[in-house]
């Protein structure tokens, strides 16, 4: 009786310890929305960026899901009246498309992740970013190199 419940007490500290550390390292959702039929997309900030309830810094942007992303306009994408403070995008595995447009005047963002389920990156998905340093495109990606990070600092 006494090995089931300190096997019990160890499997509980466990999981409190292990879903806290991940939970904070996943940092807060600030924002949150469809961005393709089956894409949606987060904002989160770690609670070291936060200024205060509405202004933020070091946000990253996540993409996640199945299938393409929507092809957006220059101003069009949900998180257009965040984009100064977003400093990271990171689009998971299973998104085969990037927008177009998806990150244009996206002055400070610094780096951006790709999967390798990508096959397409649209048209000025990157423009006018002159704060990004890098950006891993995977080989099989269909890409217009010079239309998709135009006015970058490359």
């Amino acid at each position: 009786m006494k090995s089931l419940l300190r096997k019990t007490l160890v499997f509980v500290l466990f999981c409190t310890v292990h879903f806290a550390v991940n939970a904070q390292s996943v940092g807060t959702v600030v924002g949150s929305g469809s961005c393709g039929t089956s894409v949606q997309y987060q904002l989160i900030v770690n609670s070291n960026y936060m200024n205060d309830a509405n202004s933020y810094t070091g946000l990253t942007l996540r993409i996640y899901g199945k299938g393409a992303m929507t092809d957006y306009a220059a101003t069009s994408m949900p998180w257009y009246d965040k984009r100064l403070s977003i400093s990271k995008v990171i689009v998971e595995e299973g998104v085969t498309s990037v927008g177009k447009y998806m990150c244009c005047e996206h002055s400070n963002l610094l780096d951006v992740h790709l999967p390798s389920t990508l096959t397409k990156i649209g048209e000025r998905a990157f423009d006018c970013c002159s704060s990004l340093t890098v950006i891993n495109i995977p080989l099989c990606c269909y890409i217009h190199v010079i239309k998709v990070l135009l006015n970058c600092k490359y």
